[in-house]
């Protein structure tokens, strides 16, 4: 993912990784679907497209 442009934090929120830094913890309550929807979308369509068939 990381190879397509994929950020690491949202790697991160896709695989559910505890977010253990304060602000992510307490603060942060975005749940991120339309990053997540995009990001895999991108994944999906790279997987679709690269992988030889």
């Amino acid at each position: 993912m990381g190879e397509i442009g994929i950020h690491k934090s949202i790697r991160d929120i896709i695989q559910n990784h505890a977010m253990n830094d304060v602000s992510s913890k307490h603060y942060d309550r975005w749940d991120y679907l339309p990053e997540k929807r995009e990001a895999l979308e991108k994944w999906c369509y790279h997987l679709e497209n690269h992988l030889p068939k």
